[in-house]
């Protein structure tokens, strides 16, 4: 399962989005777009119910004047 973030800040970064993550658990991977027309970034952390954890702490929380949306690949493939 993976964590979609969308309305991220333009100056958000991998180093912080970990920062960010980690208070949740061990973040595996931070992918952020290619040049494909989205905003997405994609995290990918080690267990599943440290990634339902962030999803729920964070979602809708401002974070660098954004509020951010978070959803899981599942959620966001509807």
């Amino acid at each position: 399962m993976s964590i979609y973030i969308g309305n991220l800040p333009s100056n958000a970064n991998e180093d912080g989005l970990r920062v960010l993550f980690n208070q949740y658990g061990e973040v595996k991977r931070v992918q952020f777009p290619t040049d494909d027309g989205t905003d997405q970034v994609l995290v990918e952390m080690q267990e599943e119910t440290q990634e339902a954890a962030a999803i729920a702490g964070l979602n809708g929380t401002a974070w660098m004047g954004s509020n951010l949306q978070l959803f899981t690949g599942q959620a966001w493939s509807k």
